[in-house]
């Protein structure tokens, strides 16, 4: 870790004075506990090499309060330890999650679901349990070592010194090993990851492949990852190992030479037998406090992994500086105009390239022709979802990127292909963007205007819970549901794409209606391939290859265009 990456890593506990204060006052009192009970120890065997067993009670009795004492404290510690870690937690939550929600979209998209899954699924438990473990284990090992050499000391310096010199040596040595095992650690993570990708894709995509017979071709790619993580994990013991086999010969070395020279000046009557007592009781906790660190060292290094990872994540996606630091949006009434844009989802293909395009104010403007025709990218980059490497957007008389996308989006709403739809309860999901209370006639009159009154023959009502184990709503019922939240936001601007794609034609025909009520005194902008919920526009734009081929009203194109005629042959009904 370098010095900048340690000062990350324990950010959270940086910003939490006392639970270092509370964690630092722990770790005393426990080396200070393994080090008393050595010296109570010491002193029990020195009054029974003179036969004072008066004193051995009194010393004993004192030692069985000190135990109780400490048993408290330990309980103590037990009921406290999780809070701090939760707050720790919060901590990382409060910031990082914030810090997520802002990357800029453009790369968000890039990224990919499953990669995203893979890397914050559990950093945030695994953050926040390895800073407090590290701080408190570290600080407990370091006052036990500190009172150690120093008790070793008064007693044989010499040996302390050895002790030092190798404990040292044994640490660097670990360090060296374990760097290896972490990057076979890491590439095992890896191949890990994208297993868990494929098999996600074998689980969604079970039907395509069993059609098309492709089971073998999946279970031989399954394989071929597992055999690749395999190797790694192998490599990756062999040097944990060479590590624990190296751990425990310098153990047993140190204590071997210790009981030997000291058990033989013990002879001698150079030293009690008390000290030769004590002396090995040191040596058999800091055998087991070594080794410990040892565990920890290497079970700290393969977690630690995961959050590494997560800083590449962060430190490599840009942010949406512009949410809410540039001036605020003002809703003025004036048109949109799209000026010399270009944009590209990568360094490749342009999708758009000097693109002009105009939107009339308090008009129903639809955006029609085949997928992959730049329809949804478009209003991506009009409501701010994406931003355009080059040109302009002005919405309002005002330049998109001069302002706060924050102060935007309380005037728009943006509803994707996907319905904007959450596991919660319905009433949840209808005011979560509200701040203010909603009153339950605005709720029933949005949900049947949208066309949702399905709500009403639910138990729960309002209350009923959208979840798999409750109630699964269709693809139609959750897109009428969003539709609901826009009647009761109300919003200036609105922006759809593709809102009636995922309903059956009596139940599109309704919304279509309904929406249609909903529009008037708004800027509108709709993307569908299904016409008969554009053909009331009063601008039609149809779009090919990025670039806008014909543009008039539902009767002018039929009058005088080609590709929408066509459009209108292939989709009976809509002439009516």
């Amino acid at each position: 870790m370098t010095t900048k990456e340690i000062k990350r890593f324990f950010e959270p506990i940086k910003e939490q004075k006392i639970v270092v204060v509370f964690y630092t006052l722990f770790s005393l009192f426990t080396a200070f506990f393994w080090l008393y009970s050595i010296e109570i120890l010491k002193k029990i065997t020195k009054e029974i090499e003179v036969w004072n067993i008066e004193n051995v009670y009194t010393i004993t009795y004192w030692f069985i309060g000190f135990i109780v004492l400490s048993r408290i404290i330990w309980w103590f510690w037990k009921d406290l330890y999780p809070i701090c870690i939760g707050e720790t937690k919060k901590y990382l939550q409060k910031k990082y999650v914030k810090d997520f929600i802002m990357f800029e979209n453009n790369s968000y998209e890039k990224i990919g679901t499953w990669k995203l899954i893979a890397l914050i699924e559990r950093w945030i438990e695994s953050w926040s349990g390895l800073v407090s473990q590290f701080f408190w284990f570290w600080l407990q090992i370091s006052f036990t070592f500190l009172f150690s050499f120093f008790y070793v000391y008064k007693i044989i310096w010499i040996y302390t010194l050895i002790i030092v010199v190798l404990t040292v040596f044994l640490l660097l040595l670990t360090k060296i090993i374990n760097t290896r095992a972490i990057a076979e650690r890491s590439k095992m993570i890896d191949y890990l990851n994208i297993y868990t990708k494929d098999f996600v894709k074998i689980i969604m995509s079970k039907f395509e492949i069993l059609q098309n017979n492709k089971t073998d071709k999946e279970i031989s790619r399954l394989n071929y990852l597992t055999d690749k993580a395999t190797y790694h994990f192998r490599k990756r013991m062999i040097w944990l190992e060479i590590s624990f086999w190296m751990n425990e010969s310098i153990n047993n070395f140190l204590k071997i030479l210790a009981i030997f020279v000291v058990w033989i000046w013990v002879i001698k009557w150079t030293y009690d037998f008390s000290d030769f007592l004590a002396i090995t009781a040191i040596l058999t906790l800091l055998d087991a406090k070594i080794s410990k660190a040892v565990d920890f060292y290497k079970n700290f290094t393969k977690d630690y992994v995961k959050v590494e990872k997560l800083y590449n994540l962060f430190d490599k996606t840009p942010r949406i500086e512009w949410y809410e630091t540039w001036k605020d949006f003002k809703h003025i009434k004036w048109d949109f105009e799209v000026k010399n844009l270009s944009f590209s989802y990568s360094s490749g293909k342009m999708i758009f390239e000097n693109f002009d395009l105009d939107i009339k104010w308090w008009k129903k403007t639809a955006i029609i022709w085949r997928s992959g025709s730049g329809k949804t990218t478009l209003i991506k980059l009009i409501s701010g979802f994406l931003k355009a490497q080059w040109g302009n957007i002005i919405i309002d008389k005002q330049n998109i990127n001069d302002i706060s996308l924050k102060s935007y989006y309380k005037h728009i709403w943006y509803l994707t292909q996907e319905p904007s739809i959450f596991d919660g309860t319905i009433i949840d999901n209808l005011t979560y963007w509200s701040k203010k209370d909603i009153s339950d006639s605005e709720i029933k009159k949005a949900l049947k205007d949208a066309k949702a009154d399905f709500v009403f023959e639910f138990k729960g009502w309002l209350n009923t819970e959208i979840w798999e184990r409750w109630i699964r709503l269709s693809w139609g019922q959750r897109q009428r549901l969003a539709i609901a939240k826009i009647f009761i936001k109300d919003p200036e601007i609105i922006i759809l794409d593709e809102p009636t794609s995922a309903l059956d034609s009596f139940s599109e025909e309704k919304v279509t209606k309904a929406i249609n009520n909903l529009f008037k005194h708004r800027t509108v902008i709709v993307v569908a391939h299904r016409l008969q919920t554009v053909k009331k526009a009063d601008d039609i734009i149809v779009m090919d290859w990025f670039k806008v081929i014909e543009r008039w009203t539902h009767k002018e194109l039929l009058k005088h265009g080609k590709y929408y005629k066509e459009m209108v042959d292939l989709q009976s009904g809509v002439l009516v």
